[in-house]
């Protein structure tokens, strides 16, 4: 449950693997359906998160990413990122090594918990590469698995080496799309999206699918840098005869609500099936022609058998 990232990465992603994707699902509702009560021991974490004690020591973005799986519950990626420059490394294991210490709570606006754990994130490079990594991100991810309705996401990091800790609440709604409808996810920001290798399992976090997706959590992007852009659609119309939908996806990048670039892909060569009335679509967006400043991305999904749209948008800031 770990990783840091070279934030000039990202890999296009080949659009003809055909790896199962409704095994991971069921493993997925599997592995959710056989968890135990957790044991805590970031006491002081938990502590500080029922006081309601938020501040942050050092800045730190949470994302959460609802993603329908079945009717009555979505998956949703929980996503962390902090900048190196903020941890402190001790040599360890003949690396030099940062160590995040994680308690996080999901809670109905009610008070019930619905989600609560802990783990560790860590990040380790070379004395020749920790110059280097003092200006990259470390990432991490967690799914759970959420019925429709609205949340507090609750958080607590703890940098292992200094103890200094950093406390956010983010809100969270989810909300099922309606039977026969078609309906977009949110969108995903990536850093790196690439094919599973092998048989698919719910053990990699950051695996959605048959596809490893790294986010970008911030959305924050250096100028020249692509982006990746990851999606899924519901419901669909199908042809009778193929069961195939006819789907065109438009890709737009707005700055103060005036666009400024435009992506079509008429063809749905960025789509992809993922199990029943489900479809990806993934995108490598080149931004090298754009200013810095803040913008919006939009996608759209035109519906060719049933004249019909969906829309979904995401904010993300070019340095």
């Amino acid at each position: 449950l770990l990783s840091h990232y070279d934030t000039k990465d990202i890999t296009l992603l080949p659009l003809d693997s055909d790896h199962p994707t409704n095994r991971y699902f069921e493993r997925l509702m599997q592995y959710a359906e056989i968890q135990q009560a957790p044991i805590i021991n970031f006491n002081d974490l938990r502590t500080r998160i029922q006081s309601r004690e938020f501040y942050q020591s050092y800045p730190f973005q949470v994302q959460c990413y609802p993603l329908w799986m079945t009717a009555d519950r979505a998956a949703v990626p929980i996503s962390l990122e902090v900048e190196n420059k903020y941890l402190q490394f001790v040599s360890k294991y003949s690396v030099m090594r940062a160590q995040v210490d994680i308690y996080i709570l999901v809670e109905s606006l009610d008070g019930r918990v619905v989600a609560e754990f802990e783990d560790q994130l860590t990040s380790d490079y070379t004395e020749d590469t920790l110059d280097r990594g003092r200006t990259e991100k470390s990432v991490y991810q967690r799914i759970v698995l959420v019925p429709p309705g609205r949340y507090k996401v609750n958080v607590a990091i703890k940098d292992d080496a200094s103890g200094t800790t950093s406390l956010k609440e983010s809100g969270l709604v989810i909300t099922a799309p309606t039977p026969g409808s078609m309906a977009l996810s949110s969108l995903i920001l990536a850093r790196s999206i690439t094919p599973v290798q092998g048989d698919s399992t719910a053990q990699d976090p950051f695996q959605i699918g048959d596809l490893r997706v790294i986010p970008n959590v911030s959305g924050s992007i250096r100028n020249g840098e692509k982006v990746g852009v990851y999606g899924q659609i519901y419901n669909p119309s199908t042809d009778a005869r193929t069961q195939a939908p006819r789907l065109a996806v438009n890709y737009q990048i707005l700055r103060e609500g005036q666009l400024v670039v435009e992506f079509e892909d008429d063809a749905g060569k960025s789509l992809r099936p993922s199990g029943k009335d489900r479809y990806v679509f993934v995108k490598a967006l080149p931004l090298q022609d754009l200013g810095p400043g803040k913008y919006q991305l939009k996608v759209t999904v035109k519906d060719g058998l049933a004249d019909r749209a969906a829309t979904s948008a995401t904010r993300l800031e070019l340095q």
